[in-house]
């Protein structure tokens, strides 16, 4: 018979620590782990020791060089990439359908160049509507100020007099 190697609370195995474990009545062991990302998982013990992966699927997303892909401004530059490349994205005709690329070319650049301004409550705004997201024509706004620079939209009688 195979003696188990016990495992104690807070071992880290492949940038997962280990919180708890058990045997269920077939003799399976599982584990409760936290990856580095803080997400907690449950998985057989057999499992976790042939995952490749140094964590949980949270590496292994677009852009892996970095820990902040739970973060608002990660989740910011994201949407512009959608919005720029993204044909089948819902608002696509306003920015990829017009040109408008975002000249970031990792999340990385982005930071480096719009971290410093940031603020948890203020939303990314394009200077000038035309032009591409880049560090020179993008600027940290409030929802108030974005919704002061939008482009209204014209009535028929508007547009007949132009």
């Amino acid at each position: 018979m195979r003696r188990r190697t016990k495992i104690n609370k807070g071992t880290v195995y492949n940038n997962w620590t280990f919180i708890e474990e058990w045997i269920t009545s077939w003799k399976i062991r599982y584990v409760k782990v936290k990856c580095i990302c803080w997400i907690i998982k449950e998985v057989q013990l057999s499992t976790l020791k042939n995952w490749t992966s140094l964590s949980c699927w949270c590496i292994w997303i677009v852009h892996k060089k970095h820990w902040m892909t739970w973060t608002r401004i990660y989740n910011i530059w994201t949407w512009i990439l959608r919005r720029c490349n993204n044909i089948n994205f819902k608002h696509y005709h306003r920015y990829g359908g017009r040109w408008i690329k975002c000249e970031w070319d990792s999340f990385k650049e982005f930071y480096e160049d719009m971290n410093e301004w940031y603020k948890e409550h203020l939303t990314i705004e394009r200077r000038k509507n035309n032009w591409n997201y880049c560090k020179s024509n993008c600027c940290w706004a409030t929802r108030k100020q974005q919704a002061n620079n939008r482009s209204r939209r014209r009535t028929k009688s508007e547009l007949n007099n132009l």
